[in-house]
């Protein structure tokens, strides 16, 4: 989706939640905002609904009873999310949440207990800078409000949004996550170096992640832009026996990964 029709799709909703209570509490938020100041291609929208607790399923029945869906909301009732797509914009996904805050209390899960929460508290549990931008609909006003985002996105930093400690701590996907976004947007991004330090110090805690979302996330990174530096990347971490977990030590997996990379790219 490029600039052009994500901007119309922002200002179709736009007309549909004037003069309701939606109005001035919807926002675009993460990566669609990220790409869009990045001029890269969006792939998807993300909106947070605030001021409305459960706004996000609220939001989308909303626009089923109004005839605005191509079909009924697909709701996640856990989180409190709903996915759908427009009849005007049909081959657009859009995802709607409540802004919400988040607790880890396991240690052994990356799944949090979730609440109803302020924008702010939304903005303080998102991973990293670039992903934390907030586009009110209705004004078309973009926040920065942890401050850091819009100098990121400029300087090309990948850097946790909060105690990059307690971010790789609490949810170790965000290792995986984080060498996604630095290949996939380009050489001119990097990891900030306490995000990096605190990849480095949390690693070990991918153990925790089901082979299931290590496998879905991997996957991306290794079909997206500059596979094969994100692979080198994982491979200087010492983080492929986590992603492949089997009998081979390190280094037999390491050439044998290296070995069908390098057999995929000759064979495009």
């Amino acid at each position: 989706m490029l600039n052009k029709d994500y901007n119309a799709i922002i200002a179709y909703i736009k007309g549909i939640i004037k003069d309701t209570i939606f109005e001035n509490n919807v926002f675009s938020v993460g990566g669609c905002e990220r790409d869009f100041l990045i001029g890269s291609e969006i792939k998807d929208i993300d909106l947070v609904i605030k001021s409305i607790p459960n706004g996000g399923v609220k939001f989308s029945m909303f626009l089923y009873e109004n005839n605005y869906l191509c079909y009924e909301p697909v709701i996640y009732e856990h989180f409190g999310t709903a996915a759908f797509r427009l009849k005007q914009y049909p081959h657009i996904e859009l995802e709607a949440v409540q802004t919400r805050k988040e607790c880890y209390r396991d240690m052994e899960s990356r799944n949090p207990e979730t609440a109803f929460g302020t924008i702010m508290e939304d903005c303080q549990r998102r991973d990293f800078t670039i992903n934390a931008i907030y586009r009110n609909i209705s004004t078309g006003d973009i926040l920065d409000l942890n401050g850091k985002s819009f100098d990121d996105i400029t300087d090309g930093w990948i850097r946790a949004c909060g105690d990059p400690n307690i971010i790789f701590s609490e949810d170790p996907l965000r290792i995986l996550r984080a060498v996604r976004f630095k290949y996939r947007l380009g050489d001119r991004f990097l990891i900030e170096k306490d995000t990096y330090q605190g990849i480095l110090t949390h690693k070990d805690r991918l153990s925790i992640i089901s082979q299931e979302r290590i496998t879905d996330e991997f996957s991306k990174i290794i079909t997206g832009k500059n596979a094969g530096q994100a692979f080198n990347f994982l491979m200087n971490l010492r983080a492929l026996h986590y992603i492949f977990p089997c009998d081979l030590d390190e280094m037999t997996l390491e050439s044998y990964m290296t070995g069908m990379l390098y057999n995929s790219i000759d064979s495009v």
